[in-house]
Order: structure tokens, then C-alpha cells, then sequence
């Protein structure tokens, strides 16, 4: 993360003789690097953040995101806490990894501990071998278990897959040509 830009980035995004957006209109969103969200938690503005969380235990999070390693989950969710504002928890559902009835009740949890907007996302087509999305009637069975536990819950709807410009195809499409074969 470059905090420097960002740091800039949202001071000219918010500026009334720049582009003049009110700051609760700016998301920044991380995966949790935790001495920028501190600063960010600092700044007299009321910028959202959003945190990419797609695990709620950190052993799941670890096997998903590499960054779990030098910013662990239970560290994260107490930066968030400092944030004094809501946050939003960016959850991709992956088949089998993270989106059983169980991962449903300990993000419930978290949720709950920071009053959490949670985002989930079925996850994009493309991706890694053996990493599938979980299926609609799972994502539906997620999120309604969520809010019938008093958790604010949006389902998000998948935009751009008809030009491979959804997040994560991209970078896809990249290795992919780096490879010269989807195969190797």
C-alpha cells in the first residue's frame, strides 16, 4: 500500500476546488494493513472503510490471503474498532472455503462487535483450479442467515463478467497469457 497517495488522493477527492466528493461518499477499501487504516482512523474527515475480509477466523484467512501472515484478523478487527465509524467487510463466498454455516457465525460475531455492513460477493469465474464460487442457493442461504441474526447483509451483484472486467479477471487473463496456455 502506498499511504502517501492515498493520503493525497483522498485529500484532493474531497477538496471543494478539486473534485469536491463529500467524504462519506470515499470507500477506502484494504485487506487490512493495519498502520494505514490507523492513519486513515486519524484523519478529521469521515472517510468508509471497507475491509477485505473473506474468512472469519484467522486460519481461513490465512489459507486465502497471504496478508494474514503479517496482519492477522484479530489485530485487524481492532484497528476497525479505533475507526469510530461503521465499516464494511468485503466477503467473497468460495465453495467449501469459506461458506459454511459455521463461517456464517463467526462472522456474525464480528459483525455484530463493530455493528459491520457485510458485503458478500459470489466470487468471479476464471480464477484458480479447484477454486470454485459457491452456488446461488448457498450465497442466498449465507446472507439469510446473517440478517436473521440482526446483520446488515448485501449481496452483491457481479458487474463486467461480460467483458472479462470484473475484479480478479484482469489478473486472470494476465497469467494466462504469461503462461501461453490456460492449461499449464
Amino acid at each position: 500500500l502506498n499511504w502517501p497517495a492515498v493520503d493525497r488522493a483522498l485529500t484532493i477527492l474531497n477538496q471543494e476546488e478539486a473534485f469536491g466528493i463529500g467524504a462519506r461518499h470515499i470507500t477506502v477499501s484494504t485487506v487490512g494493513i493495519i498502520p494505514a487504516m490507523r492513519k486513515l482512523a486519524a484523519r478529521p474527515e469521515q472517510f468508509r472503510l471497507a475491509i477485505s475480509l473473506h474468512a472469519p477466523s484467522s486460519e481461513r484467512r490465512r489459507a486465502l490471503m497471504p496478508v494474514e501472515k503479517k496482519y492477522d484478523l484479530d489485530r485487524v478487527l481492532d484497528a476497525a474498532k479505533a475507526f469510530r465509524r461503521r465499516v464494511t467487510f468485503e466477503y467473497v463466498l468460495i465453495a467449501g472455503a469459506n461458506d459454511t454455516d459455521r463461517d456464517a457465525d463467526h462472522l456474525i460475531q464480528h459483525a455484530r462487535t463493530l455493528g459491520a455492513l457485510v458485503n458478500l460477493l459470489p466470487l468471479h469465474p476464471g480464477g484458480e483450479p479447484g477454486i470454485n464460487p459457491s452456488s446461488p442457493s448457498r450465497l442466498r442461504a449465507f446472507a439469510a442467515r446473517l440478517r436473521n441474526q440482526g446483520v446488515e447483509a448485501v449481496v452483491r451483484r457481479s458487474r463486467g463478467l461480460d467483458i472479462d472486467a470484473a475484479c480478479g479477471q484482469l489478473r486472470t487473463r494476465t497469467d494466462v497469457a504469461a503462461r501461453g496456455s490456460p492449461d499449464r
